[in-house]
């Protein structure tokens, strides 16, 4: 598994570089739905019981968060759609706060931390967080890995997740590396270039015109990557070997496997025909997704869930 992670860690690096925008469509196209689908199983089959009275609250706040996304979809300006969702942001981040069971006040304060930073961002920089929490939730699957390893290899781990997941696209985004690579960045099989058509997906608009723009897209798109390999290979099959306590009834995996794919060839269909329209679809379960990670991630810095069992590293 983790000579997988570094080989597709390389050739991301190597696709990134030379096609930014083919990478980031197709890899949109064939495993967006996917990593959404394998990673709302993992968090539920591992986090699911212990949420107990939580769970409806989170699901209602996460269901806001679709109808906001669907809005926009449905032509809703954005000056009412993108408070509201940052809002709803706020308040799943919060919802440790009140909501976790067994939580100490020690172990609320990261969430105590993380909705005020939040809502502090919200209010000086509001046209640029939803930008930085795109590029931050690429990072997310090292919070998982840091939740349920354990023993004497977790150090080491942990170390090669941070060298791939944060160091090498602060390396791509600094540009050191694209003199090394040739390519078109215009490029792409699903739909038209150019890529300043399509920085939208992780920048805000103010950034567009600054010169690091392309190479913080190619690095937003690397760390995209290496987001899928861990949520749709690494993280279930860690979870494979852990107790599961689900709230919801999942498929078997051949059958869980199965109804991804179909889905996964059904929004490709829409993707040749209609990129952007497709991704403002994909958009809707993406943010549920992204977003259910916050309280979790912030719940377990703080030491909540602890008592569960880990995945022994060697």
């Amino acid at each position: 598994m983790i000579a997988l992670w570094i080989a597709a860690s390389v050739a991301a690096i190597g696709l990134v570089l030379a096609w930014p925008l083919g990478t980031y469509t197709v890899s949109l196209a064939l495993f967006g739905l996917a990593h959404v689908a394998y990673e709302f199983r993992y968090v539920d089959q591992r986090f699911g019981k212990p949420l107990f009275g939580a769970v409806r609250t989170l699901i209602g706040l996460l269901v806001l968060v679709a109808v906001s996304r669907t809005a926009g979809v449905l032509g809703a300006p954005k000056a009412w759609t993108s408070p509201l969702e940052i809002g709803l942001v706020i308040a799943l981040a919060g919802t440790p706060i009140v909501l976790f069971p067994a939580m100490t006040f020690r172990q609320k304060i990261p969430a105590v931390l993380g909705a005020g930073v939040l809502a502090l961002t919200s209010v000086v920089f509001p046209t640029v967080l939803m930008s930085v929490l795109a590029i931050l939730h690429n990072l997310t699957p090292m919070g998982f890995l840091a939740e349920v390893l354990e023993g004497p290899g977790r150090r080491r781990y942990l170390l090669l997740a941070a060298v791939l997941m944060f160091g090498v696209p602060v390396l791509i985004a600094s540009g050191v590396l694209q003199p090394w690579i040739l390519g078109n960045p215009d490029i792409s099989p699903i739909t038209p270039g150019p890529l300043a058509a399509h920085l939208q997906a992780y920048l805000a608009k103010d950034w567009h015109s600054q010169p690091w723009a392309t190479h913080l897209f190619q690095a937003a798109v690397y760390g995209q990557l290496v987001h899928y390999v861990c949520t749709i290979v690494l993280l279930p099959r860690i979870g494979r070997d852990l107790p599961s306590q689900p709230s919801l009834r999942w498929p078997s995996p051949t059958a869980f496997a199965g109804a991804v794919a179909v889905g996964t060839v059904l929004l490709m269909i829409g993707y040749w025909t209609d990129f952007s329209g497709a991704r403002q679809v994909y958009g809707i379960a993406a943010a549920m997704h992204a977003w259910i990670e916050i309280p979790l991630l912030l719940a377990v810095a703080g030491g909540w869930n602890r008592e569960m069992r880990g995945f022994v590293v060697a």
